[in-house]
């Protein structure tokens, strides 16, 4: 979660390599290391460092709400699966 994507549309590679000129590298590493908190935040992927930030940092109390967004969908997502199984 920390750098990590999760799921994507199986579109996407072929989408950014015509749109972006995004190589199968360049994808690889968005996706595994530049992604999840990070890549949602664009400062850390340590929860306790963005935490810290958005007491004082106006853009970082807005990347948080994002953030918060963005788990919470998660969170039902998983909730939805797991009672689907």
């Amino acid at each position: 979660m920390s750098t990590r994507s999760g799921d994507l549309d199986s579109g996407l590679v072929s989408y950014l390599s015509r749109t972006e000129q995004m190589t199968a590298t360049q994808f690889h590493e968005m996706v595994n290391h530049e992604s999840g908190l990070l890549g949602v935040s664009g400062t850390s992927s340590d929860m306790r460092d963005l935490l810290a930030c958005e007491m004082h940092d106006v853009r970082a109390a807005e990347r948080s709400r994002l953030r918060r967004s963005v788990v919470q969908r998660l969170y039902k997502y998983c909730d939805n699966e797991r009672q689907r199984t």
